[in-house]
Formats: structure tokens, C-alpha cells, sequence
């Protein structure tokens, strides 16, 4: 008795959970995952992935262009992802293989497309991986209402938050 054949969507759902990622579907934003750095109650996913057909052929060029031009507004990194399978046999580079790819003999393919164009509304510093946290509480007493002209900018707002996770990513590399 032999075992089907993996997937596509769960070999890439094995990879990205194996690299701490939480994976989750994709289908609120057209693509097939998204990723989480940490609970999805707690941060808003940073990336979303769509399954790359294993020929180049198979990609739709109009389908490429909506989701670029709609990820910045959504504050996601748009990745291709593909699974491929490895060569059998052991040759030039097979003791660099990571874990996952000597267990499911596949490696993936990533192609991150990136636009750069943002409304001038919305341009604000990247927050980096997990950055994206959710309000907790969301009264207007807490801090949680929207501010009126002259009651303070979120652009600095989104500076400082930029710079506390910064501090905690130095000091647990530090610790490592």
C-alpha cells in the first residue's frame, strides 16, 4: 500500500508552521494562507501566500497585479510560494538540506512581490514580522477611539512602537 502524494497547500502548510508560523486560510484576501507571528488574537497576519502552480506558465498576470496592488492596503507581504520535490540521491549539497527537507524530501520556492507605491495616508515605517499588534481593550477611555485634528499623530505613534519592538528583538537575540 503505498501513501498518496502531498499537496501543494499542506506540504507549504507544514513548512511555514515548522519555521513557528500559524497558518490559516487564506480565502478573506484571495490568497490561499496567511501567516502569523504569534495568536491571531493577539497580531494581524503579516503575510499572505498564494500556491504557485509548479510551471511558470500557470500564473495569471492579472491576478499577480490585483494582489500586489491590494497588499500594501492590507498591510501584508504578498509571497508566491511553491513546494518542489528534491532529488533522491544524495549529491553536491544534500548535507545542507534543513530538517524539514531531509524529512519530506521537498524544498520551497518563495518569490515575495512588493509594491512600494502607498496613498500618502497609509505610508507608515514597516513594523517587521509580528509587528502588526491588535488593540487590546478598544474603548475610547483606553486609548482605543480614534484622535481629532491636533490630538496627536499616529505616525509617532507607530514610530514608538516600531522602536519598543526593536529593543525586545536586540535583547532576545542577545540572549540566544
Amino acid at each position: 500500500m503505498t501513501l498518496p502524494a502531498p499537496t501543494p497547500a499542506s506540504l507549504l502548510r507544514s513548512y511555514y508552521s515548522s519555521l513557528g508560523y500559524r497558518v490559516h486560510s487564506g480565502l478573506q484576501f484571495g490568497v490561499d494562507l496567511v501567516l502569523y507571528a504569534d495568536d491571531p488574537s493577539r497580531v494581524h497576519s503579516d503575510f499572505a501566500v498564494v500556491i504557485a502552480p509548479p510551471d511558470a506558465n500557470g500564473l495569471d498576470f492579472r491576478r499577480v497585479q490585483s494582489l500586489a496592488r491590494a497588499m500594501p492596503d492590507l498591510h501584508k507581504k504578498l509571497v508566491f510560494a511553491r513546494a518542489v520535490e528534491l532529488p533522491a540521491k544524495a549529491g553536491p549539497g544534500a548535507g545542507e538540506r534543513t530538517a524539514w527537507e531531509r524529512v519530506t524530501g521537498f524544498a520551497v520556492e518563495e518569490l515575495r512581490i512588493m509594491n512600494f507605491h502607498r496613498s500618502f495616508k497609509t505610508k507608515q515605517a514597516d513594523k517587521g514580522v509580528g509587528g502588526q499588534k491588535k488593540k487590546q481593550g478598544g474603548g475610547a477611555d483606553e486609548g482605543g477611539g480614534k484622535k481629532r485634528k491636533g490630538g496627536g499623530s499616529s505616525a509617532a505613534k507607530a514610530t514608538t512602537t516600531t522602536t519598543s519592538a526593536a529593543k525586545e528583538e536586540e535583547g532576545g537575540e542577545g540572549a540566544s
